[in-house]
Formats: structure tokens, sequence, C-alpha cells
């Protein structure tokens, strides 16, 4: 779907982002067959609901794995996302001690020792 105009003059914050997942178009599921219709659809407005990712920055001393397999798509300027945590490793242990803030599956990684991608 491609987005041509959000609203005339936004409010602060409410711009859509890189790595906003839409969640609903005018009340119907966003999946690829619905936002096809609804791309097709004549009307002036339409209403979403989004999912905002929020960003965490973590440190830890790289001593041994992460314990993550992580994923990315060639040609692709999206962040590598975690596909899977293991039971052992850096990762694992951080969020046993930080679970209000746990790393999971399909978390993007933004950037890494500073350096973005």
């Amino acid at each position: 779907m491609i987005i041509k105009d959000i609203v005339s003059q936004p409010q602060k914050g409410k711009l859509l982002k890189q790595f906003d997942a839409i969640l609903t178009v005018n009340g119907e599921r966003a999946d690829v067959h619905n936002l096809e219709k609804l791309n097709k659809l004549s009307t002036e407005k339409m209403r979403m609901s989004i999912i905002r990712p929020v960003e965490r920055k973590i440190n830890f001393a790289k001593h041994g794995t992460l314990g993550i397999s992580l994923h990315c798509r060639k040609r692709c300027l999206a962040a590598a996302w975690i596909g899977a945590l293991s039971s052992n490793g850096i990762i694992p242990n951080w969020n046993k001690s930080h679970p209000e803030d746990s790393i999971v599956p399909h978390d993007r990684v933004i950037s890494f020792t500073g350096e973005l991608g």
C-alpha cells in the first residue's frame, strides 16, 4: 500500500516511521489481501491502527556466544531481526536479568557496537 498523505498538518508523533506495523485499516485486519482491496477503494479518508516498536539500548560484555540467530534480507534496507534465542548465551542471560526489557524473536537490530545496520 502506498501512503500518499497522512494528514495535511500531522500532529507531533503521528507520522508513520520505519518499522511501524499496520494492524488495521478502516477496522479490517491489515493482511496483504485486505490491503490490496483497501488500496483500490476511492475513499478520501482511511483510519489505521499501528504498532510502533520501542528502541532500547543494551550494554553487555562479549564473553561467549550471543545465543541468538539473526536474519536479514538481501538487497533490503531494513535492519536485521532476531530469529530465535537459544537457552544459553549472552542475550538469554541478559533477558533473565532484565525481564522488563527482554530481547525476543522478531526484534530488530538497529546498530551493533555503534554501527548502523
